[in-house]
């Protein structure tokens, strides 16, 4: 009786595993075919830096900072340096300023071929009978470069600092834009509207007057004159 049943449900046995069988092989395959995840782990990257700790801003953004806080003390104004030779050419503008900015386009007074030339500006002047405490910051022909000087600690014709200025325009009938950022100990430089150094003043740091001049080191050829537009100073005594 019971081999009975058992030979009257082998059909059934047989039929169920044909269906069964290729439907779990064909899960299985499926299940090959899928990519894995990963397992879940701790994360271990490193945080992005806080503002804090984010790279010091570089002189250009410095100065379009401090330009927008300036305050404009000397309206735009041309002229010109009339060249005697043996002397330097100085042209003060009566202000009595620390921290500022100053800014001029020059135009080159000769060409190269029958004399060096160079020009730029004076500030924190004092003067003191025939002689000045002062730093007088300028560009020259000669060797595409620019010279700071400090009458105070270092005689009037010595560099305290000096450098090539690559972008310099040498030519005949060129110009060149100078803007120096002058606040505290330090002094922003940048010629034709390129950064060129940041210079150490922190040796005068009294206030005294501005201004633009000429031949600083050079003996100017008499009869010529150097122009200068767009002399502009603003005051950065408000800018912390």
């Amino acid at each position: 009786m019971s081999d009975n049943n058992s030979s009257s449900k082998q059909p059934w046995i047989i039929a169920i595993a044909l269906v069964a069988i290729p439907a779990f092989a064909s899960i299985a395959v499926e299940w090959v075919k899928k990519p894995h995840q990963p397992t879940q782990q701790a994360s271990t990257s490193i945080p992005a830096p806080s503002a804090t700790n984010s790279p010091s801003s570089s002189p250009k953004e410095i100065a379009k900072e401090w330009r927008q806080k300036a305050r404009q003390i000397l309206p735009p104004r041309s002229g010109k340096l009339d060249h005697a030779k043996g002397l330097v050419n100085v042209e003060t503008l009566g202000l009595n300023e620390r921290n500022i900015i100053i800014e001029a386009t020059f135009y080159n007074p000769y060409d190269t071929d029958i004399g060096d030339w160079s020009y730029g500006f004076v500030f924190r002047r004092i003067q003191k009978s025939d002689v000045s405490d002062t730093f007088d910051l300028f560009v020259q022909s000669n060797n595409s470069s620019y010279v700071l000087h400090n009458s105070r600690q270092e005689g009037y014709r010595a560099a305290k600092e000096a450098g090539s200025v690559p972008n310099l325009d040498l030519s005949p009938h060129g110009s060149n834009k100078i803007s120096a950022y002058i606040k505290d100990g330090e002094a922003l430089l940048f010629v034709n509207d390129k950064y060129i150094k940041t210079l150490d003043v922190s040796s005068l740091t009294a206030n005294g007057d501005v201004g633009v001049a000429a031949n600083f080191n050079v003996e100017g050829i008499q009869g010529k004159s150097t122009r200068y537009l767009d002399l502009v100073v603003y005051s950065l005594n408000a800018v912390e």
